[in-house]
Formats: structure tokens, C-alpha cells, sequence
């Protein structure tokens, strides 16, 4: 039998559909798995010292988690815990992350928008991520392999911040963009703001200017949009199915990498 914490913000979209595909492949995996969903409140509330004594108790085997800093995890890894970083605003270094290839992300969407003709072009971001920052990386790389392309970028908010719709430097920046310009937005907030900024500065869409997300299926945002988006969807189940494969390996003393499993683009009304 296999153990395994889950500690992380089960309020999330990403981390309910983590745990749905988690559950699906323990429910087919020839090993027999138990999952333990550990709030981050826990943790917030009784210290890493709390988690490790109910690990102990408990008898796990792994943890799967949002760990905040490296030393989170080395306290982990010293207990004897297989430990896996869940996607966040940094990678961990040392160990296995649970991640996607987000530069080949960017590109994904740099060829999508080519082969429909777009000349310019613009990305929406965040300040203080990695997968905000590679998702512009592998997409300006891309346009810079193809001559007559404009780029501009967006990259100011945090993450944590709270979620506007009326932020008058984004309508602004909107405004300055050519007509006809394809905006990729790293992810569905991010979008759907951009969305309402549009509708706000009288740019119509996809009409005007063109909106793409990488998205992983957030309902909030997803219905606040005024057009159905556009987006690169992330395979959450199957990175969740990735991760318990590569537990299984570590488990093994097997020598295993990050997790980055590719994203496919469901078109809808807003390119």
C-alpha cells in the first residue's frame, strides 16, 4: 500500500481536478493507494513539525505538495518522504515538480496564431511567476523566428492580488495594441480580465483583437467571460496520473525527472 499527503489549496480548480485524476488512477493502479487530503491550513496552523508527526503516525510514504520554500521540502525529503512539488509560483530545485512545459506552451500558441495570418501580437501576464514568464518566453521566441511580427507585453499584477475589471493600465495598454492584434493571456483570470477590459475600451472580440488562455477549466472566470475563450486547456488528470506513476518510480529508488505533460487548444468564439 502507498501512502500519499496531498497538501495543498483544495479551493483551487487545479488542485480539485489534481485530486479527481489522483483518485481515477488509484482507483486502476495495480497498487494499492491511500491519499490523504491535507489542507494548507493544517500545516499554516501546526508547522511543518505538525504535518511530519501525523505523517509518522500515519506511515506515509509520499507527499505531494504547494511548498512555499526549499527548506519545507528538505524537512520532508530528511523524514524519508518521496516528495513532489505541485505547481506554483516557482519550481523547487533538487527534487521532481509537477509541472507542465510551459515554454513549449508559448510556442504552441506563437505557431497557433501564425497559421491564421495574425501579424501582431501580445501576451497578458504576471509579474512574479514562472509559468507566467516561460508562457512568454517560448511565445515571443517563436515570433521572433518568423520577420514582420510586433510584440508587446503585460506583465505588472501579482499573482495575489485581488482580481479587477476595471484596471485602467490594462485598458490602456489594450488601447495602444494594433487592430487585429492576438492577445495570449497565461491564464484564465488573466483572460477573462483582459475580456472586460476590451468590453470596457470598445474593442470587440474576437472581431478587433483575438484572446487565447491557458486555462485550466476554472468555471469563475470561465463564466465571467463575455465570449466563450478560447484556450490551451492544461491536462490536469493526466499530469495527476504522470505524478502517481513517477511516486511509483521514486518508490523503486528509480532515478525520475519533472512531470510536463503537453496541452492541446480548444477553439471557441474568442479568436
Amino acid at each position: 500500500m502507498i501512502r500519499l499527503i496531498m497538501l495543498t489549496d483544495f479551493t483551487e480548480t487545479f488542485s480539485h481536478r489534481l485530486l479527481r485524476g489522483i483518485l481515477g488512477y488509484a482507483r486502476q493502479s495495480r497498487e494499492q493507494w491511500v491519499v490523504c487530503r491535507m489542507p494548507l491550513s493544517f500545516q499554516e496552523q501546526r508547522g511543518i513539525d505538525g504535518v511530519l508527526q501525523w505523517g509518522r503516525e500515519w506511515r506515509a510514504d509520499a507527499i505531494l505538495g504547494k511548498f512555499s520554500t526549499s527548506g519545507d521540502v528538505w524537512r520532508y525529503a530528511k523524514e524519508g518522504l518521496v516528495v513532489v512539488a505541485q505547481d506554483h509560483y516557482r519550481l523547487v530545485e533538487g527534487i521532481p515538480n509537477l509541472t507542465s512545459d510551459y515554454r513549449a506552451t508559448g510556442r504552441l500558441v506563437a505557431e497557433y496564431f501564425l497559421e491564421r495570418g495574425f501579424k501582431n501580437f501580445a501576451f497578458c501576464g504576471y509579474a512574479d511567476t514562472v509559468w507566467s514568464q516561460e508562457r512568454c518566453e517560448g511565445f515571443k521566441q517563436r515570433l521572433e523566428e518568423k520577420e514582420g511580427c510586433g510584440f508587446s507585453r503585460m506583465a505588472e499584477e501579482l499573482a495575489d492580488q485581488p482580481w479587477q475589471t476595471n484596471d485602467m493600465r490594462l485598458i490602456h495598454w489594450l488601447r495602444t495594441l494594433p487592430e487585429h492584434t492576438a492577445v495570449m493571456c497565461c491564464d484564465d483570470r488573466q483572460a477573462s480580465s483582459v475580456l472586460m477590459a476590451c468590453d470596457e475600451a470598445g474593442i470587440k472580440v474576437p472581431q478587433d483583437m483575438a484572446v487565447l488562455a491557458v486555462g485550466n477549466g476554472d468555471p469563475d472566470y470561465r463564466d465571467a467571460c463575455l465570449v466563450p475563450l478560447t484556450a490551451v486547456q492544461v491536462p490536469i488528470e493526466e499530469m495527476a496520473r504522470q505524478c502517481l506513476l513517477l511516486v511509483e518510480k521514486l518508490l523503486r529508488r528509480e532515478e525520475a525527472g519533472d512531470v510536463r505533460v503537453p496541452a492541446p487548444v480548444e477553439e471557441r468564439q474568442s479568436l
